[in-house]
């Protein structure tokens, strides 16, 4: 009996560890500051998304995050540096002030980009915004996407 519950145990910290293979950092820190006081969090699925190339777009605006939040923030878009495929990232004193990050493919063969965005306010507070997409459209098509809605 013992040696069934100890192979129990294994197989489900494998099927565990696998499930969270396919999330980035950044995703979970979206979820993880999505109550926080003030932010902003927007969850797109299928629909409209489709006629962009795209499956999944989480987003998390937090329009005053302390230094503290910024920098746990700053953090996980670090480790999502770490394993980028590609990545075009720009800093300022230091910290990572842009980042659009192409991460490995999904399990079900789907692109995944990170954006992070985090502008100092005069308060000592941060605006930090960090969008974690899913789909079929190449980098350079979103980029472009981007360039074209931020006009």
């Amino acid at each position: 009996m013992k040696p069934r519950l100890i192979l129990l145990a294994v197989f489900m910290a494998i099927a565990f560890m696998a499930l969270g293979a396919d999330r980035t950092k950044s995703a979970a820190m979206i979820e993880r500051h999505s109550s926080a006081p003030g932010a902003e969090v927007t969850v797109i699925k299928g629909g409209d998304l489709s006629r962009y190339g795209l499956s999944e777009y989480h987003s998390l605006t937090l329009p005053s995050a302390t230094a503290a939040t910024a920098d746990e923030i700053a953090a996980a878009v670090s480790a999502d540096i770490a394993s980028a495929t590609d990545r075009e990232v720009s800093y300022h004193n230091g910290r990572i002030k842009y980042a659009f990050l192409t991460m490995p493919t999904a399990d079900d063969g789907l692109n995944r980009y990170v954006i992070y965005v985090c502008n100092p306010a005069k308060s000592g507070r941060r605006r930090v915004v960090l969008i974690d997409i899913k789909g079929k459209a190449t980098a350079r098509q979103l980029q472009n996407l981007i360039k074209i809605t931020s006009k």
